[in-house]
């Protein structure tokens, strides 16, 4: 569970706001994998919690060791639930939560590997809109090879020590890609549409 102390501090949110970035970096000690990695949070996220943190947090970590006798807890989130004020949250209370706020099967696993395939993407949309054109105009090579590029900055974030489990969100963006090309082409197939109209559309 994350400690409190690896949250970025409001002077870190501050520079990275008024240096215009968009993330800010988090260090993070051993945890997948017993590897140290540096994560990136979006900094308005960030700024968020840093709020939380520094107002809210410090009297819900008070009444717990007031009530329990214990040391304040050193885990970020903390319940405020009446009777419980300052608890810090199970790994179980987590994936509760995530369940009552989507409404459908979503856990923080599933959160990462949305993290992972949306940030492939963004990248790959990235370099093809450098060379004027969409992703679906690009070949599977070079999706694969900007993808590979992507993924090597993914894997030092998710922590994955074996290149084997990162390869499958490489799998994925590929089989992505041919999937929505072949839709389309289909798509212009059944409209009755010439080669001529579909280039034209794209």
């Amino acid at each position: 569970m994350l400690p409190v102390a690896y949250w970025p501090s409001q002077k870190s949110i501050n520079d990275a706001m008024s240096g215009g970035l968009k993330e800010v970096a988090m260090p993070l000690g051993p945890t997948k994998g017993s590897v140290k990695r540096v994560i990136a949070v979006d900094v308005e996220h960030a700024s968020s919690v840093r709020t939380w943190i520094d107002n809210d947090r410090p009297s819900l970590a008070l009444i717990y060791k007031a009530r329990t006798g214990l040391p304040e807890p050193t885990r970020l989130f903390l319940s405020d639930a009446p009777g419980h004020e300052g608890t810090p949250l199970s790994q179980s209370q987590l994936y509760k939560c995530f369940k009552l706020i989507t409404g459908f099967i979503w856990y923080p696993h599933l959160g990462r590997h949305y993290f992972a395939c949306l940030s492939l993407l963004k990248g790959i949309q990235h370099d093809a809109q450098i060379l004027g054109h969409a992703p679906r105009d690009m070949s599977p090579n070079w999706i694969r090879n900007r993808g590979e590029y992507w993924l090597d900055i993914q894997r030092r974030q998710l922590g994955h020590l074996s290149e084997t489990t990162t390869e499958l969100y490489l799998r994925w963006l590929i089989t992505h890609h041919v999937i929505v090309n072949t839709f389309d082409e289909w798509n212009f197939f059944l409209d009755g549409e010439s080669l001529e109209a579909q280039l034209a559309h794209r």
